[in-house]
């Protein structure tokens, strides 16, 4: 079966920066690219990253556009929100506003409720059409994906409803076992369905969440369970169709075999 390419570095910092390396070399054949981000302190860290190479000269990601695989559901301001992290994050670097793609947010002076996590997700769905398709799928050629200490990624958690579903590309997730409560997140079939998945996570409170992945760990071959079936371990299903990567430090690595 074939398991993911393993990078372990010393440091957070190390981590985020062979993480934009990798992320160089993969654009060097693909100048335009359709790339997800993650949230977390690590995706602040990989887009500080991103955002001090391009603003250097060192890299030139102009022809990225970027998105989100999940997005906490609240106002467009909210210091909580990943789109604004990332933003903030990337500093000065010349990003044209039409390059990074942003779930939609609570409507002013409006309560987050189902109603708009639901417009929300299915506006972003409809957004996401640009993104090259195959088997009725969004085919990104990458995407960043942080892990939980419960193994979850984006935001489809462990025994959750919405990390089963199959029969769309983007869920609105209610009663989040993370607050906020109300998400917007890719499902798991748009997560496999690109390029590369690449996970980056860091902190021995990751490493247990780690060894689970790795030894539920289900490849491209593997098909999702039927029926909706919720996922136990969602970062064993987060998997690339032609490339699965971790990025650890040397703490979340520390209990993964070998």
């Amino acid at each position: 079966m074939t398991t993911p390419q393993l990078t372990v570095s010393q440091t957070p910092e190390q981590t985020a920066s062979a993480l934009v390396d990798a992320l160089v070399a993969l654009l060097a054949e693909r100048p335009a690219a359709h790339v997800g981000l993650t949230g977390g302190s690590m995706g602040v860290a990989v887009a500080q990253e991103v955002g001090r190479r391009w603003t250097t000269g060192e890299a030139d990601f102009s022809g990225v556009d970027w998105w989100f695989s999940d997005e906490r559901f609240l106002p467009a301001g909210d210091a909580e929100r990943n789109a604004l992290q990332v933003r903030r994050a990337l500093g000065d670097a010349p990003l044209a506003d039409d390059r990074l793609h942003v779930v939609g947010a609570v409507a002013p002076d409006a309560e987050p409720d189902r109603l708009g996590a639901e417009d929300a997700a299915q506006e972003y769905a409809v957004a996401m059409e640009e993104v090259p398709q195959a088997d009725g799928l969004p085919v990104f050629d990458l995407l960043v994906l942080g892990v939980g200490p419960d193994a979850h990624v984006a935001s489809l958690f462990p025994g959750h409803p919405d990390s089963g579903h199959t029969d769309r590309w983007t869920t609105a997730v209610e009663d989040s076992p993370k607050p906020p409560p109300l998400r917007v997140s890719f499902t798991m079939p748009v997560l496999r369905a690109a390029d590369e998945v690449w996970l980056v996570a860091t902190g021995e409170g990751k490493a247990a969440a780690l060894a689970s992945a790795s030894e539920a760990f289900a490849g491209p071959e593997v098909p999702l369970p039927g029926d909706g079936a919720p996922l136990e371990v969602p970062a064993a299903w987060a998997v690339g169709r032609h490339g699965t990567r971790w990025f650890l430090d040397r703490a979340a690595a520390s209990r993964l075999e070998g």
